[in-house]
C-alpha cells in the first residue's frame, strides 16, 4: 500500500487507474482508506471516482461500504449513480442486507437527488438484485411512482426479489 499509494496521484491516468485497481485486490483497510481519499479529492477525474468506486466495492469490506455510504451524500449524480449499481453487486449475505439498508436510507433521505427518477430506477434495479426482503416495501411504493420507468424497474425488482426467496 505504502508503495501504491503514490501512484493513486501520478500525473498518468493510467498509472492512476492501474494503481487504483491493484489497491482494490488487496482488500486492506489502508488501501481502503487510500480508495476513499480519491473519492474526496475535488478536483480528481470522475472516471479515476468511479474506478475507486469500483475497486472499494471488490474489497468486500463493511468499511469499503460505510465509505460509498458517506459518498452518497456528497458526490456528483454520476458518482452516485455508480456507487447505487456497485451496491446492488455485493455477494455475500451480510453484506447484501447492508447494502440494502445503505440503500433505504438514502431513498428515505429526501435529499432532492432522490427525486430524480433515474435515480430511483437504479435504486429499484439495485435493491432487486440485493433480493432482501427488507425492500419490498420500498419497492412498492416506487411502483406507485408518477413516471412510468420507475414503476417498471420497481416492479421488475419485486418479481426479482420474490423468485429470490422461493
Amino acid at each position: 500500500v505504502n508503495h501504491l499509494q503514490p501512484l493513486l496521484f501520478d500525473i498518468n491516468s493510467e498509472v492512476c487507474q492501474q494503481a487504483i485497481l491493484a489497491m482494490g485486490c488487496m482488500r486492506d483497510d489502508s488501501a481502503i482508506k487510500a480508495l476513499f481519499n480519491i473519492l474526496k479529492v475535488k478536483y480528481a477525474p470522475l472516471f479515476l471516482k468511479q474506478e475507486a468506486v469500483r475497486a472499494l466495492n471488490w474489497s468486500n469490506n463493511f468499511i469499503a461500504l460505510d465509505y460509498l455510504k458517506s459518498c452518497l451524500y456528497s458526490s456528483d449524480i454520476t458518482l452516485i449513480q455508480e456507487i447505487i449499481t456497485v451496491l446492488g453487486r455485493q455477494e455475500s449475505t451480510e453484506l447484501k442486507s447492508y447494502a440494502t439498508e445503505i440503500l433505504i436510507e438514502f431513498l428515505n433521505s429526501e435529499q432532492e437527488i432522490t427525486y430524480q427518477s433515474q435515480i430511483k430506477q437504479l435504486v429499484a434495479t439495485s435493491l432487486g438484485e440485493l433480493g432482501n426482503l427488507r425492500a419490498l416495501a420500498h419497492l412498492e411504493k416506487l411502483a406507485d411512482d408518477d413516471n412510468s420507468k420507475v414503476r417498471l424497474y420497481s416492479k421488475a425488482a419485486i418479481k426479482k426479489v420474490n423468485s429470490q426467496q422461493q
